[in-house]
């Protein structure tokens, strides 16, 4: 009974015990707050440093990551290589002569009705009149005119141009719209050009004949381009 009262009885010790444990108990509470902020902050900073580390790399910006699983293609009679979608076809049609023509073709199912292809034709400054062609675009000259014209404004014109790219860092290239007019006795067509002159060669990358599934295609067809390359010097 005494431990009780003892235990109960408010004294003066008692109020001073409890003002100094109302005081203190804050502060402590908030040097502890303090300390396991810091200490947390520190593990969080190792934490970053570690899985930096772990992190795989990311591709460089060199890479082109949307063609990384595209086939390759080689034309070793003229030299080069270009990437194209792994599911488009590869055929090859005469076109004049001794040249033939390479067209890369979505599958039926993913073409409309009247589909567009990539071609790819190679000719010889030399071989334009050989095969009575228009000497239009066929020249070095020619390409060097083309390439530091302005885009043209006038879009009713059988070929005018829409830019330049340069191809691999290094490969300079003409873009442009070869198209029927109205009014031709031949069944309309739009062809988009990449046209590219090199010792005393033209190599020309189109894409048509239809333009609605043509402007549908461009996409792909400007990351073909892209992935464009010589195989020799």
């Amino acid at each position: 009974m005494n431990l009780i009262k003892f235990l109960t009885t408010v004294t003066s010790f008692s109020k001073i015990l409890a003002a100094v444990l109302f005081i203190a108990l804050p502060f402590a509470g908030f040097y502890l707050g303090i300390k396991y902020e810091a200490q947390f902050t520190q593990y969080l900073e190792g934490r970053t440093t570690l899985d930096r580390y772990n992190l795989k790399p990311t591709p460089s910006k060199t890479q082109d990551a949307s063609t990384a699983n595209w086939k390759t293609y080689t034309n070793s009679t003229y030299g080069y290589t270009v990437k194209i979608p792994g599911h488009w076809t590869v055929s090859e049609r005469n076109f004049i002569g001794n040249i033939n023509k390479i067209f890369v073709s979505p599958p039926s199912n993913e073409a409309p009705n009247r589909s567009s292809s990539i071609s790819f034709f190679v000719i010889k400054a030399s071989e334009y009149q050989t095969y009575n062609l228009s000497t239009e675009i066929s020249t070095q000259a020619q390409f060097t005119a083309w390439l530091k014209n302005p885009v043209s404004t006038d879009t009713h014109q059988r070929r005018y141009k829409i830019g330049t790219t340069t191809i691999n860092d290094t490969l300079e290239a003409v873009k442009f719209v070869s198209q029927n007019l109205p009014g031709d006795p031949t069944e309309p067509t739009y062809n988009i050009g990449t046209w590219i002159h090199r010792n005393g060669v033209n190599y020309y990358i189109d894409l048509g004949p239809y333009k609605e599934s043509a402007e549908k295609l461009l996409p792909i067809y400007d990351q073909v381009i892209s992935t464009f390359k010589f195989t020799t010097p």
